[in-house]
């Protein structure tokens, strides 16, 4: 069994773009860098703030996702289908290949929390 990789997201449209062709090699380099295609990806709307959804998806051996759920909704139906939208955009994660076979398990398994709760 895997350990679930735990990203807590707090949105910043602050962060730079994720460079698709960027490779990570550790484990905290890759969170980065599925942080940022993410953040990349999911429109938030002004409605959306104040909301807390965690979704989980899994990846296969090419880091394309084979399946997500939303584990705890908002009620914010609006905002679930971004987020779900912004998972599967920003997949394939391919810089994922630069960890090794052991770290990339790691990342197979992934719950996100996604924190649009005002600081």
């Amino acid at each position: 069994m895997h350990k679930t990789l735990l990203l807590l997201t707090v949105i910043s449209f602050f962060s730079g773009a994720a460079d698709q062709d960027q490779q990570c090699f550790t484990l905290q380099e890759c969170t980065n860098y599925v942080h940022s295609k993410l953040v990349e990806n999911l429109k938030v709307k002004d409605s959306h703030y104040g909301e807390v959804v965690v979704i989980e998806f899994f990846l296969n051996d090419y880091a394309e996702i084979t399946e997500q759920t939303i584990t705890t909704a908002s009620g914010n139906e609006d905002l679930s289908q971004s987020i779900a939208q912004a998972v599967k955009s920003s997949s394939p994660f391919s810089g994922l290949r630069g960890l090794s076979a052991e770290d990339y398990k790691e990342f197979m398994h992934i719950k996100l929390t996604v924190d649009l709760r005002l600081p």
